[in-house]
Formats: structure tokens, C-alpha cells, sequence
């Protein structure tokens, strides 16, 4: 595959990533819905006596898979009076009634029913301490349910230098909510602070309402000029100042809803926007630099190297193992140089004067393995195929790893370019997934963001768990001119594959180069097939490939990578994809 479709692959994968992001976020939205149910509208009255009458407007989707449906408090629910902040039930009742019984369970456990009795309610499992709700013993219908809560509160008062200071938290379990409007009537209001979710209006007849769909706190901060006497039974705190605490605590709210919602913004659009990230990276810094000119089709190999390399370095872009293809080809080049002896089917070594290591590497696994009649090519094959020689299979497979000197190579040759690929994507996926996988667990409201950023990050994992380039080959540059040398090669290898030739017309060096390089770039048996027919000397090169390709078939097999850029080849490349 060529540089540009390599390029273009990967494009593809981004930008599919980014679709599915915007899907998710057109259809689904940054806060979910809890499966089965919604919370439609919440309406609540609070009044100077203390009294706060609730309505909840609940929608059930599916029949019989709720039991309960309720409200947590985060002050103390009691039954009977006392000290400090705390909430005591009047009442809880709900339309349609039918099946249906109200409770409250306070911080001790105490558990009361309102409008009926069913005696399974206690031992059903459902119903946690400083909760009300209702209880329905065969499941709820799906439909809609209009549920009443009728309640007295004794909220902490601060009381300071220019008022007091009433902060009233309505709802922070986290519950996502449609619609939300409070109205508090007969207060002496002096100031209101909400957060930036919110917004008040009113002094007399307060209103408070959600901008938008929420599922943080429904909290106010309300600075009284003066406080009706029930609501200082549950104390007063002595402060500075009443406004600075006021507009402290919702601040606090505000940067936790802001670093959420910034949360969710910036990853949402990390993933939507990285496909144009990512192409302006590629032309900037990724690609590699234009080479000039060179052949498309191409007789000779551009340079004497050992066929190893080629295949490699010049086929595979190294990597952790030398395929099947530069064996073979290494073979037939000892073959060629007079280092060993192919002969009926055996494989005779004749010299050990080489200094490439891996021809020393191969030399060393003949004479280990070789009697005084040579290494039998069945005996591999057998090895590789039914693990009749375990010892001989280790070997050869230890012989195909890519370490040491052979690494030393590669370094030669290529580059790892990180900056542009690993920064940008690699390491900045997986990060942001562990992070916001840590968040999740410590965040109680606002979750839906996070939730949603976190299902964004594991989406955008998918580049990383599939084989495409920018695991392999975008992390790579070629140094020095040899990018240019890999297109030299490319080009031999094209010609190789597709020219036709006329066996009588070649030479011996001719032969010779097409049966080796053609195979350690993956074509040999495209050169064998073409100069089937030719009678020189360098034929015997060829009687000996078929045995030799047998033999070694079952060895990983050459993955190979062309280069090309984004020149008119690439849009050549494209055009031919039909795209």
C-alpha cells in the first residue's frame, strides 16, 4: 500500500471516528437519560413557614420494571423534631394512585407510608435511608406518574454584617432534569445567586429556573434582609459576610459545571476536528519530503544490498522478525556467492567467509543442524509443518528475529518520527480515556458529560486496536536519500511483477537479480513464473526456488509496504481506488 492510500486509510479511520462522535451527540446528547424513566418537569413552592410542597413528573417507558420511584434528600429526613438542618415528611401522593403508596425512610431507617399500606415494602429491598418515594409492589405501568411531596424544612441560616444567608440545595443526586421552575413566595429577598445553569427573577415572588437540561445541583444562594422565625430553629451560623458566602458557594458550583462541560467540549471536538489536525500534520510534517523524479518502472535493482534488507528494510519498513521472503532470498544470494550448495533437495554449506551478520546467522543454523550430507529441506519443512524437530523449529524462528546487529540496521535507515503521530493522537487517546475513567468515579453531579466525554475517548480508541498506519508506518520517516532509494525499489518491484520479458533475450546477472530481489520484495514467484523457460547459466538459481519456497512457506510471509506521497501519484493512487 502507497504512502497516499496509507494516508488516505487512516483519514477514513479519523474521520469515521468523527462521525460517530457527532452522531452520538446529535441523537443522544451530553446527558443521558436514565434507562426505563425521565424526569419531565420538577415544580416546587417553598414558603416562610418552612413548608416545600414538590412535584416530580415522571415518565416510565416500560411496564413492571419499576418498583419505586423516589427523591434522596441530602439533609437528615426525621420524623420528629430536633436540632440542626434537617427535613420532616407531611406527605407524599401520586397521580395515577392505582397499586401505588407513598413513604418516607429517615436517617435512623424509620420507615412511614402515606395513602395505603403494603407490608412487602419492607422487606423489598427498595427503599434507602433519607429517601422518599413510591412504592408500587407489582411495578409501575409505563405512563406518566405526577408525584407530590409535601415536606418542612430546617435549612442551616449564616447570618453576617449585611443580611443572612439561606443556601437551599432542591435536588444534587444527580438526577437529570427536563424542566425545572421553584417559586418562593413571601421572602424579604435582598440578593439571589444561581448557577450559570440557572436564573432567577423576582423579589417578592422569587422564580428560579434551568436554562437548560440539567443534571447538576438545583441550588440557590438567597440573601434575606430578614428570616421568618420558623426557619431559625435550625440555627444561625455567624459569618463576615453573607453575600461573600453566598457567592462562594455557588462559584464552587459554577467551576465544577464549567470544568465538565469544558471537559466534554474539548474532547468532543478533539475527535471531531482531528481529521483536519491531522491533514494539516501530514503536509506540514508527516510526509515525506518530495524526492524529485523517479521511474515508475524500473529493469535493474537500484543497489547491490543484501537481499535481507531489501526485504526487511525496503519491503516492511523493519519490524520484529525478517519474513519468510528475505530468508529465501538470502538463500539464493549465498547460493549465487558460492557460500553454500543447493543440491537434491539438501542444502550443503561451502564457505563461512561472510561478515553480513545475518548470513552469519544462517551459516551458523546449516552447520548446527546439517549432517555430512547436508541440511534436507524435508526435515525443515517437517519441523515447520508437524513439530517433528522442536529444537531445529526454536532455532529458525530465533534466526528470523529481528535483534542486534539487525536492529543496528534498521537504525541506519529509518527514523521513529513521534512528534507529529504518537504526540498528537497515540499517547494523547489513551490518556484522556484513563483520566476521564478515573473521573466518572468521583464525579456525583455534572456526570453526564464526563460520561459522555469518557464514550467519546473509548470510541476514539478504535484507530489504535485496528492495523493501520498510524501504528506502523506514519511513526517512521526514511533518513537521508533513502526514501528515494525505497521508490527505486517500489519501481523494480513493479516491473518485476507486472513487465513481460522474453527469457531468450536476458543475461545471467539479469536473472539472477530478478529471481533474488523479486523475492525478497515479495514477487519471486511472479519471476519464476516469467523466466520458467530460460537455459543460462544462472538458470540453476532458478531449480532451485520452487523447493526452497516450499520449504519455507509457512513462515510469516512479507507485508509489503510501498512508499509514494502526495504528488500526483497519490492522486493516481485515489483514482484508482474510485474514490
Amino acid at each position: 500500500m502507497g504512502e497516499g492510500k496509507r494516508f488516505l486509510l487512516s483519514l477514513t479511520i479519523f474521520s469515521l471516528v468523527a462521525g460517530g462522535v457527532l452522531g452520538i451527540d446529535h441523537y443522544v446528547g451530553p446527558i443521558e437519560e436514565p434507562e426505563g424513566y425521565k424526569i419531565l418537569d420538577y415544580s416546587a413552592a417553598l414558603y416562610p413557614n418552612g413548608t416545600l410542597e414538590e412535584v416530580y413528573t415522571y415518565l416510565v417507558k416500560n411496564d413492571g420494571e419499576f418498583h419505586v420511584l423516589y427523591r434522596s434528600w441530602g439533609s437528615e429526613v426525621r420524623f420528629a423534631r430536633g436540632e440542626g438542618e434537617r427535613v420532616i415528611p407531611i406527605d407524599v401522593n401520586v397521580t395515577p394512585s392505582e397499586g401505588c403508596i407513598g413513604y418516607a425512610c429517615s436517617s435512623l431507617g424509620q420507615l412511614e407510608t402515606y395513602h395505603g399500606k403494603d407490608l412487602t415494602i419492607y422487606s423489598s429491598g427498595y427503599v434507602k435511608r433519607n429517601e422518599m418515594g413510591i412504592y408500587c409492589r407489582e411495578g409501575l405501568r409505563k405512563g406518566i406518574y405526577v408525584v407530590r411531596y409535601t415536606v418542612k424544612i430546617y435549612p442551616e441560616l449564616q447570618k453576617g454584617s449585611d443580611g443572612y444567608l439561606l443556601h437551599i440545595t432542591f435536588s444534587e443526586d444527580g438526577s437529570a432534569y427536563e424542566r425545572v421552575a421553584i417559586r418562593l413566595t413571601g421572602f424579604d429577598v435582598e440578593d439571589v445567586w444561581v448557577p450559570s445553569y440557572m436564573e432567577a427573577a423576582g423579589e417578592e415572588n422569587l422564580t428560579i429556573r434551568t436554562k437548560e437540561r440539567i443534571d447538576g445541583p438545583i441550588t440557590a444562594a438567597i440573601l434575606l434582609k430578614s428570616v421568618p422565625e420558623d426557619f431559625t430553629r435550625s440555627g444561625l451560623a455567624e459569618v463576615k459576610s453573607a453575600s461573600r458566602e453566598g457567592r462562594w458557594s455557588i462559584r464552587k458550583v459554577n467551576l465544577l459545571y464549567m470544568f465538565s462541560l469544558g471537559t466534554y467540549t474539548v474532547v468532543k471536538y478533539y475527535y471531531i476536528l482531528f481529521p483536519v489536525f491531522f491533514l494539516a500534520l501530514y503536509l506540514l510534517l508527516g510526509r515525506e519530503k518530495y524526492p524529485g523524479r523517479v521511474e515508475s518502472e524500473r529493469i535493474l535493482p537500484p543497489r547491490r544490498r543484501a537481499p535481507w534488507i531489501v526485504s526487511y528494510i525496503f519491503g516492511g519498513y523493519g519490524g520484529k522478525k525478517i519474513c519468510s521472503e528475505g530468508l529465501l532470498a538470502t538463500l539464493l544470494d549465498m547460493k549465487r556467492k558460492g557460500l553454500i550448495r543447493i543440491e537434491g533437495g539438501k542444502i550443503y554449506v561451502l564457505s563461512d567467509y561472510t561478515t553480513d551478520p545475518f548470513e552469519r546467522r544462517v551459516l551458523d543454523f546449516l552447520r548446527r543442524h546439517s549432517g555430512k550430507d547436508g541440511l534436507e529441506l524435508t526435515k525443515i519443512k517437517g519441523a515447520l509443518t508437524t513439530g517433528a524437530d522442536a529444537e531445529l523449529k526454536e532455532d529458525l524462528l530465533r534466526l528470523l528475529k529481528a535483534d542486534g546487529e539487525i536492529l543496528e540496521y534498521k537504525e541506519e535507515f529509518l527514523e521513529d518520527y513521534v512528534p507529529w503521530a504518537q504526540y498528537s493522537y497515540i499517547v494523547p487517546s489513551p490518556t484522556i480515556l484513563m483520566i476521564l475513567f478515573i473521573l466518572v468515579f468521583f464525579m456525583s453531579s455534572f456526570r453526564g458529560y464526563i460520561e459522555s466525554a469518557l464514550v467519546y475517548s473509548a470510541l476514539g480508541l478504535f484507530p489504535l486496536l485496528t492495523d493501520n498506519p498510524i501504528r506502523r508506518s506514519f511513526v517512521t520517516r526514511w533518513k537521508n536519500d533513502y526514501y528515494r532509494e525505497k521508490l527505486q525499489w517500489d519501481a523494480f518491484r513493479k516491473t518485476v511483477k507486472e513487465k513481460k520479458i522474453d527469457p531468450e533475450t536476458v543475461e545471467d546477472p539479469l536473472v539472477e537479480d530478478w529471481i533474488i530481489y523479486g523475492t525478497a520484495l515479495g514477487v519471486g514467484n511472479e519471476a519464476y513464473d516469467k523466466l520458467l523457460t530460460y537455459s543460462g547459466s544462472a538458470g540453476v538459481l532458478l531449480l532451485g526456488y520452487p523447493s526452497l519456497s516450499g520449504t519455507f512457506s509457512t513462515l510469516p510471509s512479507l507485508k509489503y509496504i510501498s512508499g509514494g506521497g502526495l504528488d500526483t501519484e497519490f492522486w493516481l493512487e485515489v483514482a484508482s481506488m474510485g474514490v
